[in-house]
């Protein structure tokens, strides 16, 4: 499960990777408290929003900007050696970064490995609100247990698909929600373990996942993009399913 941060913008030196550079940096001193990150770990994250030293909004990102940021540390006089995600230069710019902004990010993986097993934690001032404010499917799009390879993968396509619609790509992101499909489909359905007497069960999941399949599909030519609703829906349809598959492979 993936952790909501809210953390103060530090501008100075720290260290990565065994390099000693002055830049921008958040302090994880919060977040080593209830998971385990190593110094030299890739987080993938998304970048939810920005706001600067007095709490005014300065970019809230729609859709959530991914980012790869590597783990470094700072030296404080009260904590000694602190961990830090570093921000290179050029992403603090691109990003509306500055020294004293507050930002508020989704920490999903240390170096291609899930953060929590179980739910989603708010970490630092104003995690909480950042939560209740996500709308229905982000909230639980990016809630959802992704600890099994398999299903990570079929989330990977869920949540691009997500990213797509948000972006006005309805055409694509119903490509990826269908190569979600095709996973929980084709890979992980035959993992299912289940009682000879509900054998039909998983013919009945597979027909299932057939008729999403066919209602992300077009038959021929059509005059126009896909409707959005119908695309939030299979979003919020599969993402359940992913859940679902989770609990039984667990």
């Amino acid at each position: 499960m993936p952790i909501i941060l809210c953390a103060g913008v530090e501008y100075g030196q720290h260290n990565v990777r065994e390099r000693s550079l002055t830049g921008y940096y958040l302090s994880l001193s919060e977040v080593v408290r209830i998971v385990e990150i190593e110094y030299g770990d890739i987080v993938k994250s998304y970048l939810i929003e920005v706001r600067d030293e007095g709490g005014k909004l300065i970019r809230r990102f729609k859709p959530f900007e991914e980012v790869a940021l590597p783990v470094g540390r700072f030296y404080s006089s009260t904590y000694g050696y602190v961990p830090c995600l570093h921000v290179p230069s050029e992403e603090a710019d691109r990003l509306n970064i500055a020294k004293r902004y507050r930002v508020a990010l989704l920490l999903v993986e240390r170096s291609g490995r899930p953060l929590l097993p179980f739910e989603a934690g708010a970490v630092g001032f104003d995690a909480q609100r950042v939560l209740e404010e996500f709308s229905r499917i982000e909230a639980s799009l990016l809630t959802a247990a992704v600890a099994h390879p398999v299903l990570r993968v079929a989330h990977s396509y869920l949540l691009d698909s997500y990213m797509r619609l948000e972006e006005g790509d309805i055409d694509g992101a119903r490509t990826s929600l269908r190569s979600a499909i095709q996973v929980l489909r084709d890979k992980a359905l035959p993992q299912l373990s289940v009682p000879d007497e509900v054998k039909e069960f998983r013919g009945k999941l597979k027909s299932l996942l057939q008729a999403l399949f066919s209602l992300m599909s077009y038959g021929g030519p059509h005059p126009g993009p896909a409707p959005r609703s119908t695309t939030e829906m299979a979003i919020t349809v599969i993402t359940d399913l992913i859940e679902y598959f989770a609990k039984i492979l667990s």
